[in-house]
């Protein structure tokens, strides 16, 4: 499957891998490739509604898979949505391994390391 140039924009990593998240209800990844590589990709619906892809680049040297938000929303907008799905996944705060700098002011939970491994 092709999923195009795009996915959306990276808001966060989470420390588990598609295999850890794929058994969280209703989360299934579908292998394709996009314009950097080959991916696992799932798509998930925050409670608000909004939907994320969850994203794990076959060829990332970081481990991990990426949270991307398909559309803009506000940062408030944006933690609160993920802090939704990592109980929809079943993890806690601290899997979150990166998060991008302008969410961390809105976090109501611990905030995550700063140091984020290259990806690609």
């Amino acid at each position: 499957m092709e999923w195009g140039t795009d996915l959306g924009e990276p808001i966060a990593v989470l420390g588990a891998e598609p295999e850890q998240l794929a058994k969280a209800p209703d989360v299934d990844f579908a292998s394709g490739h996009d314009d950097l590589d080959y991916v696992q990709v799932a798509l998930v619906t925050a409670p608000s509604g909004s939907v994320y892809a969850l994203v794990r680049h076959q060829g990332s040297r970081a481990a991990g898979t990426e949270v991307v938000a398909r559309s803009e929303r506000s940062p408030a907008t944006l933690t609160s949505d993920l802090e939704g799905l990592l109980v929809r996944l079943g993890l806690e705060a601290e899997a979150v391994t990166w998060m991008r700098p302008d969410l961390e002011s809105t976090r109501t939970s611990p905030r995550p390391p700063r140091a984020r491994a290259s990806s690609r």
